[in-house]
């Protein structure tokens, strides 16, 4: 029995794959650490799974751009060396957008920790990778309501302050009446970010707070905003303004390998040792039939927002599912196992070329299994 958790990530291009080997280069020789690995874009120290939990950072198609490729490598060093994962967890809050944020400030620490301890090249590099997300983010239309001008003030004021470097002008003008609004409420916490960014338990004090601060102006923006379906493709946004990067697993994802040898052998001799205390209940039956409508309402709505085409997605999935099976023969094929009937017309015609046959493969559906 073998179960799938991952497709497979589609092969990579040859510049794909050099960018790829220069940014594990990168890394494991900053962080002096050759156990590091890359699966597709996520990194693993050994077969543990290391997120990179910061948007700007996310995988991009910046091959064009070979300095906020840098630049990412770099800033991915900066949170191995001088961020501790156990206080992080410690201090990071259950809230989900507080969390992203949370995130988000620590690596912003670590990476004003290395722009100021290595050369001029790297704070060059880490500045650009930045700024090119920041115009990602600019040009994305999804600084147009009040929730995403909100998230992306807060993100550029905190970042100036702790890396005491101005705002990009044509930034600074959009964002300026935001940051006047919410500069008095958060100011304490960001000159905390500043003062404690060397000390990563104190500074995480100052971050947990203006998360949370960040969070309940999210909420009262949703609350407020007469576009509600805006701001709630604005929240589907979130990956582009913020991100967490916890979608991989903790270990290397399997692939479908066939049948278990080991599970065919001992599987019929498994038996439960006591069904005494074994209950069963519908899933269905432990929520209101009022909030399952609700629910389903919900996920139309969020469905629909997205705008998938069903249509496609079917053709993809099938597509997958598919599997060539070989159907017969083709004839009178320029290429292919020679056609022992043809023979003589070899020898009659040396010019004909078509003298050929080719196996014939049709696309099936294949049959599939509970596992």
């Amino acid at each position: 029995m073998s179960r799938t958790h991952h497709s497979e990530p589609a092969p990579f291009t040859r510049a794909q794959q050099r960018r790829r080997e220069l940014t594990l280069a990168t890394i494991r020789s900053e962080t002096g650490n050759p156990e590091l690995k890359l699966r597709g874009e996520h990194l693993y120290k050994g077969t543990v799974y290391v997120p990179i939990s910061a948007a700007h950072l996310q995988a991009y198609d910046l091959s064009h751009d070979a300095q906020a490729q840098r630049g990412r490598a770099d800033a991915i060093s900066a949170r191995l060396l001088f961020s501790d994962a156990e206080i992080h967890r410690s201090i990071m809050p259950s809230d989900p957008v507080a969390g992203m944020l949370f995130d988000l400030l620590e690596q912003f620490r670590t990476e004003a920790l290395l722009s100021s301890n290595h050369q001029p090249g790297t704070r060059q590099n880490i500045r650009h990778r930045f700024n090119v997300w920041s115009r990602l983010a600019l040009h994305a239309n999804l600084l147009e309501t009040k929730l995403g001008i909100l998230i992306f003030t807060v993100i550029q004021v905190a970042r100036s302050r702790l890396f005491s470097t101005p705002i990009d002008s044509e930034i600074e003008d959009l964002i300026e009446a935001t940051r006047a609004g919410i500069t008095p409420i958060l100011g304490p916490e960001l000159a905390g970010l500043r003062r404690h960014r060397n000390h990563q338990t104190l500074y995480g004090q100052h971050a947990l707070s203006l998360a949370e601060k960040v969070s309940d102006m999210v909420s009262k923006c949703e609350n407020n905003d007469d576009d509600n379906e805006r701001s709630e493709q604005i929240l589907s946004a979130f990956p582009l303004l913020l991100s967490t990067d916890t979608d991989a697993d903790n270990t290397y994802s399997s692939v479908s390998g066939g049948n278990s040898k080991s599970f065919e052998m001992h599987r019929l001799q498994y038996r439960v040792f006591n069904r005494e205390f074994d209950v069963e209940v519908d899933a269905s039956s432990l929520v209101r039939k009022a909030q399952l409508a609700e629910f389903r309402s919900h996920l139309d709505k969020r469905f629909h927002q997205l705008g998938l085409n069903l249509r496609e997605i079917a053709r993809r999935l099938l597509l997958c599912l598919n599997q060539k099976t070989r159907d017969g023969w083709q004839f009178e094929e320029e290429e292919g196992y020679i056609d022992g009937s043809r023979l003589p017309q070899v020898v009659s015609s040396p010019m004909e070329r078509r003298v050929f046959i080719k196996e014939h493969f049709v696309e099936r559906l294949i049959a599939l299994s509970p596992y």
